[in-house]
């Protein structure tokens, strides 16, 4: 069966289907010809055929149970994340939804009998500094940068093996990503991740930009549209595991902040601060399980910054039209 006609007329419910692998993702499979349920809190809709948008909190299990009547797949790509400030000075926005989203989804396709379902948990479930190989994220403790969403995505993994073992004939695969960005980014710079936020600084015309640390820590990036064709992949090939997904290299701040300065032209000097320490020295996935299913993240990051930035340029207010989980009281 070829990949267009397994996903044919299949409704899928993506939530978080207005995020950075979500919009990607059901672009994808509206060519399809998939019918697609997108459900965010996002005041955003786009023109894609069959797809159909919803503004729901998954935070509810009665909003998850109504959305998921007579759906095939669901896809589950919701969660909050931010920076290493905003997870310090906001954890609680960061751990509850992120358990809730999870555990909610999956109870709620339990009842209502749908078998396929795929979570996108995420590298903070790994420890800092160590390899991070898809069966060792049990064996040592979190980074402090981010352990409310780490622990968040280990409880609600912990939740799909314990239906795993209880419920016969589900189909619930697991992928960790590393650093994505891309297109559809979050460009809010009160809580903006890395990459989206330098973007921001370098093409703002300013003449110095300033970058926490010595720019040595090291992270894998991974474009937006590589993880949506991973999961394309992964339901495919009906691969029920846990898998990484980046692209194993690892690059340093400063060669990111380079080269984003050389696909925009910028001007800015960049200045290092090495008084202040930022998040964790090394993440970097070990992406081997993955690539022996002869699936892999190729977008060069020269390439994915090139599209990134062009599509910030054209949409610098985007943001405004997110949900912010941030300002909630």
């Amino acid at each position: 069966m070829s990949i267009k006609k397994f996903y044919q007329k299949k409704t899928i419910l993506v939530a978080g289907g207005t995020g950075l692998v979500g919009t990607q993702l059901i672009e994808i499979l509206s060519r399809f010809g998939s019918k697609v349920i997108s459900v965010s809190l996002d005041k955003i809709k786009y023109n894609f055929h069959n797809v159909k948008f919803v503004k729901s909190d998954l935070r509810y299990l009665d909003n998850c149970i109504n959305l998921t009547k007579n759906v095939d797949i669901i896809i589950n790509l919701a969660g909050v994340a931010g920076s290493p400030k905003i997870t310090k000075i906001k954890p609680r926005s960061i751990f509850v939804p992120n358990i809730l989203f999870g555990i909610n989804l999956l109870e709620a396709a339990i009842k209502n009998k749908v078998k396929t379902f795929v979570y996108a948990s995420s590298y903070g479930v790994y420890s800092p500094n160590k390899e991070m190989r898809e069966d060792n994220m049990w064996e040592y403790n979190l980074s402090p940068h981010d352990q409310f969403g780490g622990w968040a995505k280990r409880t609600v993994e912990l939740h799909i093996k314990s239906v795993k073992a209880e419920y016969n004939g589900m189909f619930l695969p697991i992928i960790r990503p590393g650093n994505i960005y891309g297109p559809y980014g979050n460009f809010d710079t009160k809580n903006a991740m890395v990459v989206t936020s330098l973007i921001n600084k370098i093409t703002s015309g300013l003449k110095e930009v300033k970058i926490l640390g010595d720019g040595t820590q090291k992270r894998d990036f991974v474009f937006s549209a590589d993880v949506a064709n991973c999961i394309i992949e992964i339901l495919y090939k009906r691969l029920d595991d846990v898998y990484n997904i980046g692209t194993g290299k690892g690059t340093t701040i400063r060669e990111l902040a380079e080269t984003i300065k050389e696909v925009s032209k910028s001007n800015s000097k960049l200045v290092y601060d090495n008084s202040k320490k930022t998040g964790d020295q090394n993440r970097i996935l070990n992406v081997e399980k993955i690539n022996k299913e002869k699936i892999f993240c190729n977008t060069s990051l020269k390439e994915g910054l090139k599209l990134t930035i062009n599509w910030y340029l054209q949409n610098k207010l985007f943001y405004k039209k997110r949900f912010n989980s941030f300002n909630e009281k």
